[in-house]
């Protein structure tokens, strides 16, 4: 299979980029289809309660630099454009140049309730004027601007002045604004939204960094504080500024917004998800030598897997449906083994050619999006190998386990029907990548690359350390292109998408292994003084001390084998996934 990269661009080579010109727009590999009928996905606007949402693409630069930013080429600053009539700005935009854009913010209309609807059903007309002695407009103009911050005299090329709305009481801001010069922006420029249509923003990772650590000028992005799949919290998709020493529990001084109505109405139907898989469904690429390959969960019980007891001798043999599971039992209680004698071996190396992705479909962020979370069954993760400077160290059985459940999720915008972002799941964290950081195995499926032994998910091929790559000490996540590979737009099975019972529509059957509860393996305690000791003698001296360093990271690992929960388990199921930001 072919990989398609999207194309990056250059930059000019002084202080800050030429304002004037925009770098390309970021298109997927293959135009979208036409999405079957139902509802509201895909229909361009979100129906919020009191206000109706639109997401802008079309951006003018106003201020960029070449420098500092996550991807030490600087950033950009735009302001939306093309808005449609009655549609109002929230805020800018920034991104760091990556050579593309691929952004987007919100705009909103106002809308309100006939006083006989409620909000989830969705009926709506324009807000008059006679409204306003009833009910105050969720918009408002902001009465005047603060200025944040603005370029040093002689430091750039170009000046940008960094504008927070001020609101009348009742209302918050829910972006920034910057211009060329020091005149104030007009008050119609933005509009602050009413507080109950509001929810506090946690500031995320940093985009742009200026000054001294005594007068600093910092950029983020931001964040719902509150997110899950019922939460009702809504990025808009602007940036904001800093210029304190310490961020108070990282809180934003701008406000996200509230989706007030039903966060399941632009929620794709059964057959626009099926839609979406066969559209984005991703590749997965198993490395050249990976011994332990996927299988589906019914593979697993049709080769004998056995269902141990706590306290019990003998194991039960479990059924090819899984009926015979335990639900909601303690940790411990009961786990899953493998068969005994010679199938344990075979068993453990997977079968592919049954082997299947099980989906997991919500929604996420206040309705603005679907997240496919795509789960992997492997019956057994592999070995750890240690990367010591030159030398890579085999560390026995450390790093295996009975059973790894892996998974990515494809976070899709329900006004749009594009593709955001993917979410990789690598060990006990993971990472977020743009649809236009990713490749693509062919037209918009994604590839993903699943390392040697451990199955952690990569946007890309190649050596990653979990450790310190600094000096060149680490884990070692291998991955590679290959001919092993599993295709998951055509090999699926939606285990959940619970939402579509509350919206009439028939959801798929959930598998009984679902609501297992306990571990899918075996726990087993190592000694690790011995199996430490024993890994350090067979190192010359010069790398003991690197060794120790390393496996001080991973007590987990070195403990034992630990078998892991199943998806449902998982505390994102329920909620959004697990991401370390850098400050």
């Amino acid at each position: 299979m072919g990989l398609y990269f999207p194309l990056v661009g250059c930059g000019r080579d002084d202080d800050v980029q030429d304002c004037a010109s925009l770098p390309s727009r970021f298109n997927l590999p293959s135009p979208l289809p036409k999405w079957p009928a139902g509802r509201a996905f895909a229909k361009g606007n979100l129906n919020i309660g009191e206000l109706d949402m639109v997401e802008v693409t079309h951006f003018e630069k106003i201020w960029s630099t070449k420098r500092g930013g996550p991807s030490s080429k600087g950033v950009s600053f735009y302001k939306p454009i093309s808005i449609p009539t009655g549609y109002h700005c929230l805020g800018y935009y920034c991104q760091d140049n990556t050579g593309v854009l691929d952004g987007w913010t919100l705009v909103a209309k106002e809308r309100i309730l006939f006083s006989h609807d409620s909000a989830s059903e969705g009926t709506y007309e324009p807000l008059e004027s006679h409204d306003l002695e009833a009910r105050r407009r969720p918009l408002s103009s902001p009465v005047d601007y603060t200025l944040i911050w603005n370029t040093p005299q002689g430091k750039f090329n170009h000046s940008a002045f960094f504008w927070l709305p001020c609101a009348q009481d009742g209302y918050v801001p829910a972006g920034f604004v910057v211009t060329k010069t020091s005149e104030k922006p007009m008050i119609s420029e933005v509009m602050c939204v009413r507080v109950d249509l509001t929810g506090d923003c946690k500031l995320t990772n940093m985009l742009w960094s200026y000054g001294s650590s005594n007068r600093p000028f910092n950029v983020w992005n931001v964040y719902p504080c509150k997110t899950g799949l019922d939460e009702k919290m809504i990025s808009a998709g602007n940036f904001c500024c800093t210029t304190s020493k310490t961020v108070s529990n990282c809180v934003s001084p701008i406000s996200c917004l509230k989706n007030a109505a039903c966060v399941y109405q632009s929620m794709p139907t059964a057959d626009q998800i099926h839609a979406l898989m066969s559209t984005y469904g991703p590749v997965f690429y198993f490395h050249p030598d990976e011994k332990y390959l996927p299988s589906s969960v019914t593979w697993l019980f049709e080769q004998g897997a056995l269902l141990y007891k706590k306290d019990k001798d003998e194991p039960e043999r479990l059924s090819c449906d899984g009926c015979n599971l335990p639900v909601n039992s303690l940790d411990g209680e009961y786990w899953i083994g493998l068969p005994h004698g010679d199938a344990a071996e075979s068993v453990k190396k997977g079968n592919l050619e049954s082997a299947k992705a099980y989906v997991q479909v919500k929604p996420m962020l206040g309705g603005v999006y679907t997240d496919l979370v795509v789960w992997i069954y492997f019956p057994f993760n592999g070995p750890s190998t240690a990367k010591l400077a030159l030398i890579d160290v085999s560390l026995g059985n450390i790093g295996e386990h009975v059973s790894d459940w892996e998974h990515v999720t494809l976070r899709i915008s329900n006004l749009s029907g594009h593709l955001k972002k993917v979410y990789f799941a690598q060990h006990s964290g993971g990472m977020w990548v743009n649809a236009s950081e990713l490749e693509y195995a062919y037209g918009n499926n994604i590839a993903v690359y699943s390392s040697r032994n451990g199955h952690a998910s990569y946007p890309h091929p190649g050596l990653v350390l979990q450790g310190n790559r600094c000096i060149g000490v680490g884990i070692r996540n291998d991955t590679a292109h290959s001919d092993c590979f599993l295709e998951t737009s055509k090999n699926y099975h939606i285990i959940s998408a619970e939402y579509l019972h509350l919206l009439g529509d028939h959801a798929p059957d959930e598998p009984n292994w679902l609501y297992y509860t306990c571990e899918w393996g075996p726990n087993i305690l190592y000694n690790r003084r011995v199996k430490v000791d024993r890994l350090l003698g067979q190192l010359p001296e010069r790398l003991r001390k690197s060794l120790k360093y390393l496996l001080r990271k991973f007590p987990n690992e070195l403990s034992g084998q630990q078998g892991p929960t199943g998806p449902r388990r998982k505390d994102y199921w329920l909620g959004d996934e697990r991401v370390k930001y850098h400050h």
